[in-house]
């Protein structure tokens, strides 16, 4: 969960896309959801880093369900293959580090 005047979320929205490309190909998925609502500038902005990359845009609704506001910027979570989430908070190489164990154990 991101919003791009978050330098911080934006920072972690560029980990997961490249976490994503990378390992792609061994069944990682992501999704992001933007506290922005501007979907012509999100899916630019998202095209630019990596075409196909899915975002939710105007995810306000999401975020509060989960607590989740400008404030405390970034929120990454973690889900595992039954969609349950296994990991939340963690940033940059904590993510890495995490998704490479998980694939490890496949």
């Amino acid at each position: 969960i991101w919003s791009p005047t978050s330098k911080a979320s934006f920072a972690d929205l560029l980990a997961a896309v490249r976490l994503y490309g990378q390992f792609k190909q061994h069944g990682v998925d992501a999704l992001s959801v933007s506290l922005s609502g501007n979907s012509a500038a999100l899916r630019d902005t998202l095209d630019d880093i990596h075409p196909g990359f899915r975002n939710i845009p105007n995810g306000l609704d999401i975020a509060a369900r989960y607590n989740i506001y400008y404030d405390n910027l970034p929120k990454t979570y973690v889900l595992n293959e039954n969609f349950e989430v296994i990991a939340s908070g963690l940033h940059g190489k904590a993510v890495e580090d995490l998704v490479k164990k998980l694939l490890a154990e496949k």
